[in-house]
Formats: C-alpha cells, structure tokens, sequence
C-alpha cells in the first residue's frame, strides 16, 4: 500500500524538534513549572497524573523541571523542597451549559 500523495508531499514540512526543547519550554512555561512565594512549586497537573513516571514523590516531580529549567527558573529550584499545588484549569473540560444572556 503507497501512501497518500498528500501525506508524502506534507512530510518533509513537519517541524521535528528534539524532545529536551519541547521539554525545555513546557517546564520554562508558567503552566509547565512556577515557583511560589512560600518556597514551593506549582507544576502542570500532567506531574500528578503520571507520578509514577517522575519517581512517584515529590523529588521525582522536581527533578525533571531542574533538569531541563532555564537559569531563572533553575536558581529557584535549587531550594524547592515539595511540589506545594498542581494547575488545571477545570473550566477547559466544563461540559455545562453555558449560562444564557
């Protein structure tokens, strides 16, 4: 089976980027990783569901934003001891009504 013209001709377009940059800009991004005033962190609820993946506690969460922080980040993450709330934005998956006007 050939595959698609279309397909072959879009292929070599495709951004392909190395996945420590898309790494890199999540944990640098405020939704991926964000310090806090009380010394601790907020990371993306993508750390609380796949837990497991980082370690299972809270040092395995913390060392993948160290790993791949830019400096400002990094600097702060040196001292963070827990991951003190995890973001989600409960709204994006709000299937109620929207409220009429």
């Amino acid at each position: 089976m050939m595959a698609s013209p279309s397909l072959i001709l879009l292929a070599p377009t495709l951004p392909i980027r190395p996945a420590h940059a898309t790494a890199r800009d999540f944990v640098n991004h405020p939704r991926g990783a964000a310090l806090l005033p009380d010394g601790g962190i907020r990371v993306s609820s993508i750390y609380r569901w796949f837990r497991e993946d980082f370690g299972g506690d809270d040092a395995g969460v913390i060392a993948h934003p160290r790993r791949h922080a830019g400096p400002p980040l990094a600097a702060g993450l040196q001292s963070v001891p827990r991951v003190a709330e995890d973001a989600y934005d409960r709204v994006l998956n709000d299937t109620s009504p929207a409220p009429r006007t």
